[in-house]
Order: C-alpha cells, then sequence, then structure tokens
C-alpha cells in the first residue's frame, strides 16, 4: 500500500514520538567514559563566560580537526564543570531525532532515484521503505551508545553533516541530467561546506566520499544513471582526490602512527586482525539485536594474537574478503546486496584499520550501519510478490524486537545501580565496568561490594598498575574509618615497573596529587614522588611524550607543595622537553615571578613564545596570554625597589 503524503507525515511523527519514548529513561544516566575526559575542558578557567575561553574550549585539542563544532556544542546546556548530565543527554536524543529525518529524507531519495531511474528525487513507492530504514536506524539498541555516552555529541553531529552532504549530493546527482552546470553547483558546494562541517566535528565525516562510491558503484551503475558530461573530472576532484590525500597523509605520518601504538596492548598488525572480527560482531548485532551484547564496556575485547588466535580471526578475514569479492563483482547484478556490503565496510575504513584507536566501541557504526539496513529493506520491498508481504511483516518484527531491547537497554543506561551490577557482571574484565561499579559502592559506603569488584578486576587484570594504584587510592584517599582494601606502596614496587599502560593510573596519579596538596590523601611527598618514579621507570609510560610530560608536571606539583622551586622549575623543564607546551613555560615564569626572579621569568616568556602553537587554533589566544603574564612581570620588575 502506497501512502500518501499525509499519512507518511503522520507515520513518521509516529516513530519519533515511540522512539523519543523508549529512549526518555535512558536521560537520566550518568556520565560515562570519556565523558570525564572531555567535559572538564568546560571548567580548565573557572566556566566558559568569555570569547577567548570559548576559543580554549573550540581549539584546545592537538588531534585531529580540534572537533570545535562538537566541544562548542556543549555550551548549549552548561558552560562548567561539573555539571548535570540531563540536558546533555536530551540534546543528543532530540539530535538522534533530528538524524532520523534527514535519513528518512536521504533513503527516500536514493530509492526514488533507483527506482525512477534517475527521473525523480520523489516516488510515492519510496515513502514506505524510506518510513522503514528510518525506524530500524533509530530504534536499533546500538544507536544508545553515541546518545548516552554524552561527549559523542561529536559522532551526532558529524551524522547530521555527513547525511545533509549525501542529500545535497543526491539533489546534485539528479539535477545535473538535465542541467548540469546547477547540478555540479549543487554537489560541489553542498560536499565542500558539510563534509567540512562534519570534519570539524569528526573526522568520520571524510568517508562521505566513500559512500558516494558505494552508491555510483552499485545501485546507480546498475540503473545505468546517466553521467553528465565532465563527470569523470568532477568525480576524480571531489570523490577520488580527498582519498588520495588521505591515503598520503597515514603514508607520510606512518612512523609515527607506529609509535603511537606503544600504549596500546596491541600493534598495528594485531588491530587489523582484531577489527575483522569486531567487524563481524558489529554485522551480527546490527541484524541480530542483543542485550547483553550492547553496552559501552569493551576493552576486555579478546586481541587478536595471530591468523589463528583465536581461530575466528581467520573465519572473520575470510568472511570479509569474501563478502567483498562478491560485492565488487555482483555489483550491478545484485546492486542492492554490494551497496549494503560497500556502504559497511568502506565506511569502517578510517577507524577500524591501522589507527592506534581503541578497538571497539559501539557508536563507529552509527553511518555505516544504515547501508546494511537500507539493502535489508530494499530487498524485502524487491522481493517477489508472495514474498514480499512476509518480507515487510518480518521487518515490523524485527522492529518490535528493537523496541523491546532498546526499552530495557535504555533502563540499564539510565540507572547508575543497573549500570554499576549489570555491566560489571557481564564484563568481569573490563577495568572500566569494574572501577565504575567501585565508585558506585564507594559512593553508596559498601566497602564489601568495592572489594568483591576490586578482586575481580585484579584476578583479571593481574598485571594492571592502574587497578593496583586505584585500590591504594581508595584505602589512603578514603574515609579514616573505612575498611582497608588492601592498597599498599610495596604492591605498586612490584607491579608498576613492569605493568602495561594505562589511563586509570595516570587519573589517579593526578587525583593522588591533588590529595597531597589539599592533605585529603593521607600520602606524603616523598610517598607521592616514589609512586611517580614507579611510572616514569616503566617504559610503555616513559616513552609516551604526552604521560611523560604529565608525571613530570605532577612531580613539578609536589615540589612547589614542598617549597623546593628548583625541583619544581627542572621537573617542568622535562615537562616541556616531553611535550612542547607553552603553558609549561608560561607557569615557569609565573612562578619564578612570584618569587622575584623576574630576569630568569623573562627568560622562561621568551621560551614560551617561541614554542610552536599544539593546535591551529590556539593561535588565538597563546599570544595575548602570553603577553598578559609578561606584562606583569615587567610591571613587578619596574616597581622593584633599587638598593645602593
Amino acid at each position: 500500500m502506497r501512502l500518501t503524503e499525509t499519512s507518511t507525515a503522520f507515520w513518521l511523527l509516529a516513530i519519533l514520538l515511540g522512539t523519543t519514548t523508549i529512549f526518555w529513561p535512558a536521560l537520566s544516566g550518568p556520565f560515562i567514559l570519556d565523558d570525564f575526559l572531555h567535559f572538564p575542558k568546560m571548567a580548565e578557567n573557572g566556566s566558559v563566560d568569555t570569547l577567548r575561553k570559548a576559543y580554549q574550549l573550540a581549539f584546545g585539542s592537538s588531534l585531529g580537526s580540534g572537533r570545535p563544532i562538537s566541544h562548542l556544542s556543549l555550551l548549549i546546556n552548561d558552560n562548567t564543570w561539573p555539571t548535570d548530565p540531563w540536558s546533555f543527554k536530551y540534546t543528543n536524543l532530540m539530535l538522534h531525532l533530528l538524524n532520523g529525518i534527514l535519513v528518512f529524507i536521504f533513503s527516500r531519495a536514493l530509492i526514488s532515484l533507483y527506482k525512477s531511474n534517475g527521473e525523480s528525487l520523489k516516488i510515492p513507492e519510496a515513502n514506505n521503505p524510506a518510513l522503514l530504514i528510518m525506524a530500524i536506524w533509530l530504534l536499533h539498541p546500538i544507536q544508545l551508545s553515541p546518545m548516552m555516552l554524552t561527549i559523542q555529541r561529536m559522532t551526532l553531529l558529524m551524522g547530521t553533516f555527513s547525511l545533509l552532504a549525501l542529500i545535497t549530493y543526491l539533489k546534485g546527482r539528479w539535477l545535473s541530467q538535465q542541467r548540469p552546470f546547477k547540478g555540479y553547483a549543487v554537489m560541489s558546494l553542498g560536499l565542500v561546506i558539510f563534509v567540512t562541517l562534519g570534519i570539524l566535528s569528526k573526522e568520520p565525516a571524510v568517508m562521505v566520499v566513500c559512500y558516494i562510491i558505494a552508491i555510483e558503484a552499485t545501485l546507480f551503475a546498475s540503473i545505468k544513471l546517466k553521467q553528465p558530461c565532465k563527470w569523470r573530472y568532477w568525480y576524480s576532484l571531489f570523490i577520488l582526490l580527498p582519498l588520495l590525500l588521505i591515503a598520503a597523509y597515514f603514508a607520510y605520518d606512518f612512523p609515527r602512527m607506529e609509535e603511537l601504538f606503544i600504549k596500546r596492548e596491541f600493534n598495528m598488525l594485531e588491530r587489523i586482525l582484531t577489527e575483522s572480527r569486531i567487524l563481524m560482531d558489529y554485522l551480527k548485532i546490527i541484524l541480530i539485536p542483543s542485550l547483553s551484547a550492547t553496552g559501552p564496556y569493551h576493552d576486555d575485547y579478546q586481541i587478536s594474537r595471530g591468523l589463528l588466535d583465536p581461530i575466528t580471526t581467520l573465519l572473520s578475514i575470510i568472511a570479509i574478503v569474501g563478502l567483498l569479492i562478491f560485492a565488487f563483482s555482483q555489483r550491478t547484478r545484485r546492486p542492492i546486496i554490494a551497496f549494503g556490503i560497500l556502504w559497511f565496510f568502506l565506511g569502517h575504513t578510517l577507524e577500524s584499520t591501522i589507527l592506534p584507536l581503541e578497538l571497539y566501541f559501539e557508536h563507529r557504526n552509527y553511518l555505516p550501519m544504515l547501508g546494511v539496513i537500507i539493502g535489508v529493506v530494499l530487498l524485502a520491498d524487491d522481493s517477489p510478490r508472495k514474498l514480499r508481504k512476509f518480507a515487510h511483516i518480518a521487518l515490523i518484527l524485527f522492529i518490535g524486537l528493537e523496541a523491546a531491547v532498546s526499552t530495557a537497554s535504555a533502563k540499564t543506561w539510565g540507572n547508575k545501580a543497573l549500570i554499576a551490577n549489570i555491566w560489571a557482571h557481564e564484563h568481569p574484565a573490563s577495568i572500566r565496568a569494574q572501577t565504575d561499579a567501585i565508585r558506585y559502592w564507594l559512593d553508596e559506603q559498601n566497602i564489601a561490594k568495592v572489594q568483591t569488584h576490586i578482586d575481580t578486576a585484579i584476578a583479571n587484570n593481574p598485571n594492571h598498575a592502574g587497578i593496583r594504584l586505584y585500590q591504594f587510592l581508595i584505602d589512603h584517599c578514603g574515609n579514616t574509618n573505612q575498611a582497608k582494601i588492601g592498597g599498599k606502596l610495596s604492591t605498586l614496587r612490584e607491579i608498576t615497573p613492569s605493568a602495561k599502560f594505562d589511563h586509570l593510573s595516570i587519573s589517579s596519579i593526578r587525583f593522588i596529587v591533588e590529595g597531597i596538596k589539599t592533605g585529603q590523601c593521607r600520602v606524603s611527598n616523598q610517598e607521592g614522588l616514589e609512586i611517580i618514579n614507579l611510572y616514569l621507570s616503566n617504559p610503555r609510560f616513559r616513552k609516551v611524550d604526552t604521560t611523560r610530560g604529565i608525571l613530570y608536571q605532577e612531580k613539578s606539583h609536589i615540589y612547589l607543595h614542598q617549597g623546593d622551586l628548583d625541583n619544581t622549575i627542572k621537573m617542568l623543564d622535562y615537562a616541556y622537553k616531553a611535550v612542547p607546551n607553552y603553558n609549561f613555560a608560561l607557569n615557569q615564569a609565573y612562578l619564578l615571578m612570584t618569587a622575584g626572579l623576574y630576569d630568569e621569568a623573562l627568560s622562561y616568556i621568551e621560551i614560551a613564545r617561541s614554542t610552536k602553537a599544539f593546535s591551529t587554533g590556539s593561535r588565538l589566544w597563546q599570544q595575548e596570554h602570553i603577553s598578559e603574564i609578561e606584562d606583569a612581570i615587567i610591571s613587578l620588575k619596574n616597581k622593584k625597589p633599587t638598593t645602593e
């Protein structure tokens, strides 16, 4: 049955309301994982209440594009930290709903062009499958990850701009058949503007060119969609050239990427091997939603150490190669299946290959899964008449399964107690799951439960220094009347020098050092220095420049706390050598100024001024910040009384 525009609008609204109802309980959940890495940036200088602080929030990252649009979007909800996660999660849900509407518009245009042989962007028979695609994509339980991992607003905004780029591409592709100049203008401007905005939200927006390749090589090739004059030139310039530039960049940066694997438990080859299994797992949970298979904690995923370790590595590689061979060989004979396969795997090429990223995150499927869903729905829609009704019923039942799993999963995402109990139970080897459970039971003052999760984490990760340091932190920075859970400096001496790299250790060191300064932690200055030196003795921590810089900076805080200016300056020198950041030199200048050593302070001002900006955007405030401290030093120096 073809839907009218009115009935289409009704069902579209019903899908949006149903999605909102199902996901709403998750909004009451806490901040999780990388939220604690990015959100504190809003409070590094009090709160974001000036233009310069907004610049610092937007352009303060030295990684990738810096993602300024995503960081600035946080100011929609609040401008400081700590803050309430509810409003951030609400905004994320609204963005997801907006993206659902864009998915409908894109799917309807794509299906219309495919079924009308390029003659129309909007045909009545495209409404039904486009609504099904929208519903399946919106309601899938895997989508809770980009919404409720609050900082993954990056993924949502990247999705928004990527979908807008794809919609304008389809509009221009249709126009180009009758009015080539106007069509090229729409496609070119759409890609340049929206892909750029997408990259400034999150770098995988560049994968739009891969999605266009999948469309052109399968669906449009099968109907022999007319290519306007000069098409090869435009395609080479806007689609193939960006891919070549990306490949050239990674080839140029390859040696540095290998170095970045130092802080991972795997090397580049092991990551590629492991990702083969992960990609097949992604496909499995996309096609068969499961409550136990979804969630934020996957740091316990088994690493592939070889083709047969585990055996599923080889099987996954065979499956992926087989699917890709099928897709390329059958791209015009069975274009729908080929389209779904190519879209999915091409969409994962950036984050699931050679980059030294963590292995497994569900939100990486936000757009790649769309191709799989479009392919499945189009197969059902194009099936023989006798089977079509059953295929559509199966899709409706699938949406019902999604709704049921998402409803249960949303309740977990929205409840601290369920997070602590369910995910920690499902992932006993996950340090993140266990530490989140530990934090919950510490707040509940249930030390017996804390001990249970500490023991579970240690049993599954015996050579993990972070959990041992966290155990030490709980004993020495908690309530004095609290029962001890076995955190000992002697254990750290045994474990730390040969332990694998972990981020929990770094955050715990920062907490302990702050506790030493405030008196919250019952740890002496010397014990604090010894703990940091243990980590500096470990090559896995020492060889990571940013980590080495942090460790020396924390040592400087301890020396400053005990009034040792010489060693404070020396540690900041070491930190600067590890990571040439103007803030280190500026801090040294300020400390020397407060000690009345104005000439020495000005020498560090020169070092700060000559330091390369750590990001393109940091130039907006770096020199101004340096000049403020310099003016203060000169002013005090000029006021210094002269002696006869």
